[in-house]
């Protein structure tokens, strides 16, 4: 007769952190069961009258039978029963689905000291969203302020919740609960998803005289690295190894393993340090381009896009396309309000009659360009490239990446009105912050014609070939450089940057495109790889493969990430 292996009557520690959140603080075994019970009836109930049977972060659809209770906990007279539904709601269902993220002092060093994560300027309602779109248990090490951290949303708003800046009601309301060291000790707290930045909410938190100010804080600040790297294609890879839990899973926070360059968050166009990644929503460009080698096949050049009918498949594609071939050069041109604002005034009208001509096309210095407008939206970029569109019509492909929004696309033919040559299905009329990067790209084309022009009337006229002395044999031919075949991904390209002024595109100064891109020393390992050297002398000399060793890039060498040009009137 085969023994049947007894329960354990024993409390497991989640289920005894689980009971301190709702307030069941009995030692008793068969008490704190028979009362988990029933808080796991009152939840399905509750669940199932509001239609929060799914994640408690969606919207409500509350029954008929329910909803004069629903109303009434969402007055403002009744923010002690708007508090205890939303606890009932996050923590019953984080029962039965649970997530754990357990911290380690190294991985709080790491956020203090390099990530500086206390001084982001990214929006922490965006990050409260990402982290909490199932409710979390965070625990923290030894001698942190908190002990464990119970953090979850909900989509519906208590009335006496305040309005945001805008006068807008906030999108949703979170909820917090400190857990001290002490047993009995537990703070509820709420806050709301106003759009604040980082630095603000934690130093806020920190200069607010109330006691639990230290621990919010710091629960706080959890809470944003873990939003942070959800936020990210690759950041949970980077950052959380998973193992399975009851009911669940926990995740062991680390220290992300970056190959290239972080985008530094404490700067407003902390991006540009990381060239295009973190608009794209990835933490290491070399996962950026990976993916996007990975989903594209055909070579740019074989893309042809349709004028008559919108294909959001085949714009992706371009658009990664364009990504991993700006991300070979990296130029980056830079334009003020006032210049785009004096960059419609001049070419507005000529590019609505008559669109972009092929000559000025020709003067592209790039295959693909990147406009980064300065000032009101530090966070946006477009990707400008020449593409051929439906019956081999040469056409200018557009995409505006605004980060966490996805980038929005729009081609139009050379030589063509810009009205005619846009397809209908995308748009009835020129979006006007499309109308200024058209302008400002027109702009730069005609500067950079108007240079060449000058350049070759400045030449001097070539001297006959009669008049040219026949080299002397004893003299040796010049070393040539080194040539590239190629290039690794794990390579630093420095991103330059140019300012566009009314008359010039002027280069910025390595040293100032480092102070306004935030970029900072990336130094990394590179892997055996191939260079071929020209060899040899006359008739003999060729290019020749050679295997270089591992080498030590950038170390302790202050290098740029990015190419930025500045584009001004």
């Amino acid at each position: 007769m085969v023994k049947q292996k007894k329960k354990s009557t024993q409390i497991s520690s989640l289920d005894k952190t689980l009971g301190r959140i709702i307030g069941i603080e009995v030692q008793n075994p068969a008490e704190f069961r028979k009362l988990m019970d029933h808080f796991k009836q009152q939840y399905k109930e509750r669940a199932e009258a509001y239609g929060l049977t799914g994640e408690p972060s969606d919207k409500p659809d509350v029954k008929d039978y329910a909803m004069k209770g629903f109303m009434e906990i969402c007055s403002s007279d009744n923010v002690e029963s708007y508090i205890y539904c939303v606890r009932e709601l996050l923590a019953g269902y984080w029962n039965l689905n649970r997530v754990v993220y357990s911290f380690s002092k190294e991985v709080l060093d790491y956020i203090d000291n390099v990530l500086h994560l206390a001084d982001f300027k990214v929006d922490m309602s965006q990050l409260e969203w990402m982290a909490s779109t199932r409710p979390i248990l965070i625990e923290a090490p030894p001698g942190s302020p908190v002990e464990k951290v119970f953090f979850g949303r909900v989509g519906f708003i208590s009335d006496s919740m305040p309005n945001d800046e805008k006068g807008e009601r906030p999108k949703f309301t979170s909820m917090i609960s400190l857990l001290y060291n002490s047993d009995s000790d537990v703070k509820l707290l709420l806050t709301h998803g106003v759009r604040r930045p980082v630095s603000f909410v934690l130093n806020d938190a920190v200069s607010n005289q109330d006691e639990d100010a230290p621990g919010l804080s710091f629960a706080m600040k959890l809470v944003a690295f873990i939003g942070y790297m959800n936020s990210h294609t690759d950041g949970k890879e980077l950052a959380f190894e998973e193992t399975s839990i009851k009911n669940g899973v926990r995740y062991k926070v680390r220290i992300p393993q970056i190959t290239g360059i972080m985008p530094d968050e404490t700067k407003d166009s902390g991006w540009i340090r990381a060239g295009l990644a973190p608009l794209f929503a990835y933490l290491d460009r070399k996962n950026m381009l990976e993916s996007f080698q990975k989903e594209s096949g055909d070579p740019l050049e074989k893309i042809v896009l349709p004028v008559k009918e919108y294909d959001q498949a085949l714009s992706d594609h371009f658009v990664r396309q364009l990504v991993i071939d700006w991300e070979s050069s990296r130029n980056l041109y830079q334009f003020d309000d006032e210049t785009a604002f004096w960059a419609g005034m001049d070419y507005a009208e000529g590019i609505l009659a008559e669109g972009i001509s092929t000559e000025l096309l020709d003067y592209m210095p790039h295959d693909t360009i990147v406009l980064h407008p300065l000032g009101y939206d530090t966070d946006t970029a477009s990707l400008i490239s020449r593409c051929t569109l439906e019956g081999s019509i040469p056409g200018i492909f557009i995409a505006t990446v605004i980060r966490n929004r996805g980038a929005g696309v729009y081609y139009f033919a050379e030589n063509l009105p810009i009205i005619e040559g846009g397809p209908a299905d995308s748009m009835n009329d020129v979006a006007p912050e499309i109308l200024f990067n058209l302008c400002i790209f027109k702009h730069i084309l005609t500067i950079l014609h108007r240079k060449s022009i000058r350049k070759m009337a400045n030449e001097p006229l070539p001297r006959p070939s009669w008049l040219e002395s026949p080299p002397s044999k004893a003299e040796s031919m010049p070393e040539p450089p080194v040539v590239r075949q190629g290039g690794d991904i794990n390579d630093t390209i420095p991103i330059t940057m140019y300012d566009l002024t009314k008359r010039a595109v002027k280069r910025v100064s390595q040293k100032e495109a480092a102070r306004r891109g935030g970029w900072k020393v990336a130094p990394h390992t590179r892997r055996k790889h191939y260079h071929r050297y020209w060899v040899g002398k006359g008739e003999n000399r060729h290019l020749e493969p050679r295997l270089l060793e591992s080498m030590k890039i950038n170390r302790g060498e202050k290098t740029p990430s990015v190419i930025t040009h500045s584009v001004g009137l």
